[in-house]
């Protein structure tokens, strides 16, 4: 169903909900050339920690996060350049896009009935846990992190269009033992992963970050980074069977065993996983940014 008008809805087309996020959460330079840095072969902590200084916001909220429960560190973080150093490039990445989309994560979003901060607290647990299933540490499960951050952020756009429509919104994916996402698609013409994957696109991230965030809810239809998808996607399940009281992205959905498998655990490892990612979060001020 293309955007237009459906089931009474003016729905705007895929780009114009995108680009909506876009002007409200455009990158700053800082953090554009903080990633960037982060990125390059030749990149060094001094040149991030230079950087990151230039811009106070972003220095005290990364000081804010290096020492949040969630990253776990045993003694206080003082400086940028300590951060840069204990956590290394890679952890930084993603602890800078942190605060770069806390803020657009944070507000309240009717359309889905969720509270200020609930988007926020959701999508860090996934991070988390999706960085924690990906494993090894490094590039991969920092991109990991940043996919599982960011996973629901079409939500913000599609909210605006579905007003207070949440229950009819569920109701009809009960109704017809849908997903959500189907249910969006038939309301609005877009599913909120299909916008996510158009910001990540319009962000210029990664193609293997844009197919996490557009597939998350269809990992059987990850072509070119399945492992990836697959961690985005049991981590957003297994938050949200965790925490019920969060409305579930999918009434009827399930992770099919083989999508399980790609992760490299079992049914044991993930609650294993899911409830330290859960302890740790459900702990820290961080999950409750800016509430």
């Amino acid at each position: 169903m293309s955007a237009g008008m459906s089931n009474g809805f003016a729905c705007p087309g895929l780009a114009e909900l995108a680009n909506g996020i876009d002007r409200r959460a455009a990158m700053p330079a800082v953090v554009r050339a903080v990633l960037e840095v982060c990125d390059s072969p030749d990149g060094d902590a001094r040149t991030v920690a230079r950087l990151v200084l230039t811009d106070q916001g972003l220095t005290a909220n990364v000081l804010k996060l290096a020492n949040s429960a969630a990253y776990g560190h045993r003694r206080r973080i003082a400086t940028v350049s300590e951060a840069v150093v204990v956590m290394g490039l890679d952890s930084l990445k993603s602890l800078v896009f942190s605060c770069h989309a806390a803020p657009v994560l944070s507000g309240p979003l009717p359309g889905y009935a969720m509270r200020r901060g609930d988007l926020w607290s959701h999508s860090l647990r996934v991070a988390h846990l999706s960085r924690g299933l990906r494993g090894g540490g490094g590039t991969e499960a920092e991109e990991a992190f940043i996919a599982g951050l960011l996973h629901d952020v079409g939500k913000v756009a599609l909210s605006e269009v579905l007003d207070d429509s949440f229950e009819r919104l569920t109701a009809g994916a009960q109704n017809h033992r849908s997903s959500l996402s189907d249910g969006e698609r038939e309301m609005v013409g877009v599913d909120h992963a299909e916008v996510g994957a158009r910001v990540a696109t319009i962000w210029n991230l990664p193609d293997r970050l844009i197919e996490a965030i557009g597939l998350h809810h269809r990992p059987d239809q990850a072509a070119e980074h399945p492992q990836l998808v697959a961690c985005v996607a049991v981590a957003d399940r297994a938050i949200n069977a965790h925490a019920p009281g969060v409305p579930p992205d999918d009434l009827h959905y399930l992770v099919a065993p083989e999508t399980l498998a790609l992760t490299g655990h079992d049914a044991t490892s993930l609650g294993e996983l899911t409830a330290a990612v859960a302890a740790a979060t459900d702990a820290d001020p961080l999950t409750e940014w800016d509430r």
